[in-house]
């Protein structure tokens, strides 16, 4: 139900299709190599001498080879075949704040997977599905009170750290400028789903889900590298929303939006 909450076009799933056809196929005919060679090392016309290896040692061997078959002996560059098509996973980290509320930035994680598709020689497009953690820390907050004969005083509460995750759908134009060189630029649009959200401080925590937007939109801007089928990734996200949603967290949080830079890296599988 998580990923059903994400808002996707109609379009874009029936482009991608049939490439996400392509790779179940290939992952299913992996699987299907694996079985193979572990049945019929368990073939009993076979002199049991042969492998002594218990069963979880000849599942081990089995997914090590499905892992080899995607092994690629490939010298990236910046050009590329036309309707050329990558996939794979992607981690990394995050340098992540909150701006307007004073705090510091904390180090966070983020996951998941992309699809690339060539629409020119030296012109890509990317779509990920993602996690990240964002957030920030040591945040001090002051609140004016109103005392019974009217007159009003401040208090200080510091130490607050606030963790915000996120499943993300982006969406990049990648492009590759120099032939010889396989190193990309690229912009594009950050959709973000808010799935949990809480502020942290001394002696407790509060539950910030209903108090903020949970939909944030943010454009990001990077530059990737790639040695074999290794691509490193450094980009910048910038929010474009707000996050304070209810009145409350409009005081307590003002223009605060996301801020988020991320180091990653994916590992490129050629689909087609």
């Amino acid at each position: 139900m998580l990923f059903a909450r994400l808002i996707v076009p109609l379009q874009t799933k029936v482009f991608f299709m049939p490439f996400l056809m392509k790779k179940i196929i290939s992952m299913m005919i992996a699987a299907l190599t694996a079985t193979a060679a572990l049945a019929q090392i368990d073939d009993t016309s076979m002199p049991r001498s042969v492998d002594n290896r218990t069963f979880g040692q000849k599942v081990a061997s089995g997914v090590k080879q499905t892992f080899k078959m995607m092994d690629q002996d490939v010298k990236p560059t910046g050009v590329h075949t036309l309707w050329d098509i990558y996939a794979g996973p992607k981690v990394g980290v995050n340098l992540t704040n909150i701006t307007s509320m004073g705090g510091s930035p904390k180090v966070t994680f983020t996951g998941g997977g992309f699809i690339e598709v060539f629409l020119l020689p030296n012109l890509a497009v990317d779509m990920e599905i993602t996690y990240s953690r964002q957030g920030t820390t040591g945040v001090d907050h002051t609140m004016t009170y109103e005392r019974a004969d009217g007159t009003t005083y401040e208090e200080t509460s510091k130490g607050y750290e606030y963790s915000l995750d996120y499943i993300n759908s982006v969406y990049l134009a990648r492009w590759y400028p120099r032939q010889e060189l396989p190193l990309s630029l690229y912009a594009g649009l950050h959709l973000a789903r808010c799935v949990g959200a809480r502020a942290k401080y001394h002696g407790g925590s509060s539950d910030l889900y209903d108090r903020i937007h949970r939909g944030d939109v943010s454009v990001p801007l990077g530059v990737g590298y790639e040695w074999g089928q290794w691509q490193v990734d450094l980009r910048y996200n910038h929010a474009i929303r707000k996050l304070p949603r209810s009145e409350q967290a409009k005081r307590i949080m003002g223009e605060a939006r996301n801020q988020m830079l991320s180091l990653t890296v994916a590992y490129k599988i050629l689909l087609w």
